[in-house]
């Protein structure tokens, strides 16, 4: 009993493990894209928030 929930557990974990991974090569591709869309949120984050426009300069 104890070796099948072991199995159960490791089967778990290895699918979680691979779709993790898939997920990751999916991120480094589209790494350039998803880049530039993250730093043209942080410039509007930028000019909404007066404060840290002035701690950048």
């Amino acid at each position: 009993m104890d070796g099948v929930v072991i199995c159960f557990w490791l089967t778990i974990i290895a699918i979680v493990g691979l779709i993790f991974a898939k997920a990751m090569v999916l991120h480094m591709i589209r790494g350039e894209r998803a880049g530039r869309r993250r730093q043209r949120r942080d410039d509007l984050t930028v000019i909404a928030d007066p404060a840290r426009k002035s701690a950048r300069k």
